[in-house]
């Protein structure tokens, strides 16, 4: 985690910890990752809605990584969970 990467730089707070914003922009590109080897060519996936918890700080230098796992029934349902060892800082499920 860097500096671009903090509530401050972001704009979502006032301290050097890890932004939410970011938190999320990491839950999204691992669902992403996650989808791409289920799609054909020309298909995509959009996110619909999000609900996110962010439980902890993590502090410049923190891991910190995103894993998403991709869930099917009738629609398809991702959860995502990142963390930085070894404690979960925030969790979502769209």
């Amino acid at each position: 985690m860097t500096a671009a990467d903090t509530a401050l730089a972001l704009g979502s707070g006032d301290v050097e910890v890890l932004g939410t914003p970011r938190a999320l922009a990491l839950a999204e590109a691992a669902t992403v990752a996650a989808a791409a080897g289920t799609l054909t060519d020309g298909q995509t996936t959009v996110g619909t809605r999000v609900e996110l918890d962010h439980v902890a700080p993590s502090p410049l230098g923190a891991t910190v990584r995103a894993e998403a796992f991709l869930v099917v029934s009738l629609l398809v349902d991702e959860a995502v969970f990142a963390n930085s060892m070894p404690r979960v800082l925030s969790a979502a499920v769209s």
